[in-house]
Formats: structure tokens, sequence, C-alpha cells
């Protein structure tokens, strides 16, 4: 039997940790200069008080991107030797499966909450805290009702 060789180019998401030095004159002002860079990539910035020491690759972290988090586009490509595209998971994305949390500053603002030091992890615990409650499913089944959606005739429900 002969061999054929391909290749996958996969996009993930994964943690990096990335050590450097920054000079300053004391770990006070040090420390101040980390947290105005706390919202930026360290790796981007070419200042000379802050020095690159490496960056490492946490694998262990790394997941294989939602093709919804690319925009619909591929996130796994196979190609042959050639580099010629052989298949991809474009239309790989679970039938009958729809993103139903997202929670904006926005719309916590437009209820008169301070959202001045929130972080998006706690705009992540909302929104799949609203996906656990109670409320949610009773809203989805008063909501498909009213957009039309019928019970199946087999169902202990009522029309």
């Amino acid at each position: 039997m002969k061999k054929f060789r391909f290749y996958q180019d996969q996009k993930v998401i994964k943690w990096e940790r990335l050590f450097f030095e920054i000079t300053a004159e004391n770990i006070e002002q040090a420390t101040a200069k980390v947290k105005e860079l706390s919202n930026e990539d360290i790796a981007n910035f070419n200042e000379k008080a802050i020095k690159i020491e490496r960056i490492e690759s946490l694998t262990d972290t790394g997941k294989i991107m939602d093709l919804g988090l690319n925009d619909g586009n591929p996130t796994l490509q196979i190609f042959n030797d050639n580099g010629q595209l052989i298949a991809d998971n474009e239309n790989a994305e679970p039938q009958g499966a729809y993103e139903v949390a997202s929670i904006s500053v926005e719309d916590l603002e437009q209820l008169g909450f301070d959202t001045t030091n929130i972080k998006n992890t706690t705009l992540q615990q909302i929104a799949r805290k609203m996906v656990l409650s109670d409320v949610y499913w009773i809203n989805l089944e008063h909501t498909a009702k009213k957009s039309g959606l019928k019970f199946k005739l087999n169902s202990n429900e009522n029309n």
C-alpha cells in the first residue's frame, strides 16, 4: 500500500505565559506600570523599560476555536502535501444550536448598574447564571409560543 501525507491547521484558544521585566525606581512604580498595561499585550510594546524574557505556550489549556468566535470561518483545515485544501470544518456547527446568552456592559448600564470596574469574567458569570435560571426557561417557552412555535402532538403541554 502507498502512503500519502497531509497536514492539519487548527485555530486554537490557549493561554500563553509571557515573562518580562520592567525597569523602574521601585516595586511600586513597576507594579503601577503593570496595572496600566493589564489590558494590553505586553509583547507588542516597544518600550526600553520593558524587556521580554521568554514566552511559554501553555499547551494543556488549548482548545480548538469554535466557528462562532471566528466569524463562521473554518477553524480546522486539512491540506494535502502540496498545500491544497482538502477539507475544513466550516459547516461543522451542531445543527439546532444557537448562542443565547450575550451580556454587554451597555446592557447593564441601561439598567442603571455601575460598570466602571466590571471584568469580562463577571459578564460571563451573569450570562451563565441567566441560562441556568428557571426564569430563562420559562421565558424561552413563552417567547417560542409567541413566535408561532407549536408543541409536538404527543406533548403533554397545551398549545
